[in-house]
């Protein structure tokens, strides 16, 4: 879409066209930039898909109160109140078969940038290097949103998730910042209405603009290379190796150099690698609890993003937990879970395997040593880790 046409489509003007630019950089006196909140989006959405839309959020007082209602851009950004929490979303959307228009997975048409949170205080600034910011917006004292525009809109759902978990990864971005695709970043006009960040008059904090360099776009794979990025690959996690029993007796590991008694677990918990692959991972809890979108966020009431979470094994739950809060809570549990993302109970376990074979039992005590588990556990007590070749007992 060139800057004419994006200009007889758009009711608001964007700074960035053939006949003026506005000035890129730092802000000057006060470090701060003026422009409107629809200039803004304008630089920023330079390319939408065709039939979708910018969503933008307007919500007064605290804004973690009440829901979130988007809108579209091209019909209310020249009128968002000042005096309120002011978003744009990081996606475009398609408008729902019934005309409605939400910020909604289901909707997505493309990821037009990655936002970075918390800025200067939970991510050193300086963590960034010499990568330059398309934005930097303070939010409250000391702490800041950064904006990279995406050269072209990302329509890739999962690709989109997979760059964000990378920058994460990284160390560059707070964890809580995960959901790329309905992601709502604050706009530069607007304020933080949290009542922590009240002045000493009973003033909410207001929002600046303080870099503002809308032509530095990147493609996901400068991303990758300037911030020096791990990327997961794309598809589902592999399988970890099986062992299997040949009929001569000899027992060897499906592919090169597999052990054929002891199969280490993997590094991540696979569970986790194949949420974080379907774009369905948010954020760690702690004590072995993960925030995750639901598989079957569609049938929540107003396809709500919320209330979902995956727990790793433990003692009581070898397998793992899933527990959704909405309406289907007693329909979806873990095993529906394993079973949508592709993880084989074994995995879902994430223990080391350890097999049995004929004339090695030294072998298999000192795997079971190593794994970390007591001998005294194959007599007894449950052993998750280890797994009898039933055929060779015979």
């Amino acid at each position: 879409m060139t800057a004419e046409t994006l200009a007889a489509t758009k009711p608001y003007t964007s700074t960035v066209s053939p006949t003026e630019r506005m000035e890129e950089g730092k802000g000057g006196e006060g470090g701060e930039f003026k422009i409107t909140n629809a200039e803004f989006i304008a630089a920023v959405f330079t390319d939408l898909p065709g039939g979708a839309f910018a969503a933008v959020c307007s919500k007064s007082g605290d804004p973690d109160l009440d829901g979130w209602l988007a809108r579209r851009a091209d019909q209310v950004a020249n009128s968002l109140a000042v005096e309120n929490n002011n978003y744009v979303n990081c996606s475009s959307f398609y408008p729902g078969d019934d005309g409605e228009f939400k910020a909604r997975k289901a909707h997505f048409a493309g990821c037009h940038f990655l936002m970075l949170d918390d800025l200067g205080t939970k991510v050193p600034l300086d963590r960034l290097g010499d990568f330059e910011l398309s934005w930097l917006i303070e939010t409250s004292p000391g702490n800041h949103q950064g904006g990279i525009i995406l050269a072209e809109p990302l329509a890739d759902a999962a690709a989109s998730v997979r760059l964000l978990n990378a920058v994460i990864d990284s160390g560059l971005c707070d964890a809580g910042a995960a959901g790329p695709l309905t992601r709502w970043a604050r706009l530069p006009v607007a304020i933080n209405g949290k009542p922590k960040y009240f002045d000493e008059s009973g003033a909410p904090f207001q929002c600046r603009l303080i870099e503002w360099r809308p032509d530095k776009r990147y493609s996901p794979q400068e991303i990758v290379d300037r911030l020096q990025l791990g990327l997961a690959p794309a598809g589902k996690p592999k399988k970890t190796p099986k062992t299997s029993v040949v009929t001569n007796g000899a027992s060897q590991g499906i592919g090169n150099g597999a052990d054929d008694v002891l199969t280490p677990k993997p590094v991540e918990n696979p569970v986790v690698v194949a949420l974080k692959v379907q774009g369905l991972y948010k954020t760690p809890l702690g004590s072995g609890k993960h925030d995750v979108t639901c598989p079957w966020v569609h049938e929540h009431t107003d396809e709500l993003d919320t209330g979902a979470a995956y727990f790793e094994p433990d003692e009581l739950y070898p397998v793992g937990g899933f527990c959704c809060q909405h309406s289907h809570r007693d329909k979806y549990h873990i095993r529906a879970l394993l079973e949508f993302l592709g993880i084989c109970t074994a995995e879902a376990r994430h223990k080391p395997l350890i097999r049995v074979v004929a004339g090695d039992l030294h072998r298999v005590v000192d795997a079971a040593e190593g794994a970390g588990e007591p001998w005294a556990a194959l007599s007894g007590r449950r052993f998750d880790c280890f797994r009898l070749d039933q055929s060779r007992q015979r």
